[in-house]
């Protein structure tokens, strides 16, 4: 039987070395890596969210009767019972939503304070009959 004497364990101890370091390496970016992902899948959703909103608002500033409604809304601030069909048929499922509509120098929120609110706005300009812009806020929200 023969017998190896190991003289030089330097090169061992470095073999282990880059092994554990590259173990250490991967382990980081697989905790990272499922974060990122997440995130960017979380603002495809906001644009989404947000373009949507901004198609309702313009879906409803070309539509004649739903511009005159939204007028008259200003006033009272309650949406009208075919402005608040309009935008649920359109909004996103698992969303609730609030309808703003106020002065252009002025400026409107939400009515309540919510952890997670999408924004969307746009202005009207005028009808046939009367010159009077305004500015239409569409907040969207996960519903609870």
């Amino acid at each position: 039987m023969i017998i190896i004497k190991r003289k030089n364990k330097k090169g061992v101890v470095r073999v282990i070395e880059a092994i554990i370091s590259v173990m250490l390496i991967a382990i980081v970016v697989l905790l990272l890596y499922p974060k990122t992902t997440a995130s960017n899948a979380q603002k495809e959703n906001t644009e989404a969210i947000i373009n949507s909103g901004k198609g309702i608002i313009e879906q409803m500033n070309n539509n004649q009767e739903l511009r005159e409604e939204l007028i008259m809304m200003s006033s009272t601030n309650t949406p009208s019972n075919k402005v608040k069909s309009f935008i649920e048929l359109r909004i996103k499922p698992g969303l609730d939503y609030e309808l703003r509509v106020c002065e252009m120098n002025n400026v409107c929120g939400p009515a309540q304070y919510r952890e997670e609110v999408y924004a969307s706005e746009g202005i009207i300009s005028s009808t046939l009959k009367q010159y009077t812009p305004k500015k239409i806020k569409l907040f969207q929200w996960p519903k609870t």
